[in-house]
């Protein structure tokens, strides 16, 4: 009975130490969802549902597909597609640049959202900027 008793009181110990890296480690999804919550409120705000991703020139997607679905999952159920340029509205993940980085098809909306994330919106072609846009 004693020994049944020790365990019992060690069993959250060992369950602390069992999971420590989804209480410790930065990149856990827990983290990630409570560092982009706000950032998520925002865009949900604006009624965003899907949009582009894009990584400073150069970057490797692959090297950098953990931060990429980390934020896609805090930001769910805002879809992030990083494969496309068709998208109105585009996420800028500048977190290896520290500082926004240009992109001449797109203008800045809110450069600083947090999380090193910037929103921006495609630049109309001069052709297109007179014309009337259907609605959403």
């Amino acid at each position: 009975m004693l020994v049944a008793m020790a365990n019992v009181v060690r069993q959250p110990f060992h369950l602390r130490r069992a999971f420590a890296w989804s209480f410790e480690n930065e990149d856990s999804p827990t983290t990630a969802d409570k560092s982009y919550r706000p950032v998520r409120d925002l865009l949900m705000n604006r009624g965003l549902t899907r949009m582009g991703y894009r990584l400073e020139p150069g970057a490797n997607f692959n090297d950098r597909s953990v931060e990429y679905f980390l934020i896609q999952y805090a930001l769910a159920p805002i879809v992030l597609r990083h494969t496309t340029t068709e998208d109105e509205w585009v996420l800028m993940n500048y977190s290896a640049t520290v500082n926004p980085f240009p992109a001449p098809d797109l203008t800045a909306v809110e450069e600083d959202l947090g999380g090193k994330l910037g929103l921006y919106k495609k630049t109309r072609p001069p052709a297109e900027a007179g014309k009337p846009q259907p609605p959403r």
